[in-house]
């Protein structure tokens, strides 16, 4: 599941959030990365829905993986974050044991 993570995730952990009040609003963006040499079906070209809310909460969101075994999805409300398979029906629970921080996911611009 280690080595998943960071097929999983496409957020960084910034500093700078210690309190927010509940954000009023939600974006969603969905990306699709590019890569000439993956075959069209590859994972890594399927498209990732993530959706951001404030600083602190975010979800992102891929297709099933069947090679490896993963239908992935992210929870986060910083400082908890949940990794779930929805294939295997499992899921893991992680805190941040260090000072408040922001959940950011990050979004990719598409090359022009």
């Amino acid at each position: 599941m280690r080595r998943n993570i960071s097929s999983l995730l496409f957020l960084a952990l910034t500093t700078g959030a210690f309190s927010q009040q509940s954000p009023t609003t939600m974006t969603k963006v969905v990306i699709r990365l590019q890569n000439p040499n993956a075959k069209n079906d590859s994972f890594t070209l399927k498209p990732k829905t993530m959706y951001r809310a404030g600083t602190t909460y975010c979800r992102i969101e891929e297709q099933p993986d069947p090679e490896r075994g993963i239908h992935g999805v992210v929870v986060i409300n910083g400082p908890d974050v949940w990794m779930v398979n929805l294939l295997t029906k499992t899921a893991r629970h992680m805190i941040d044991p260090g000072r408040p921080m922001a959940a950011v996911c990050l979004c990719l611009r598409p090359v022009r």
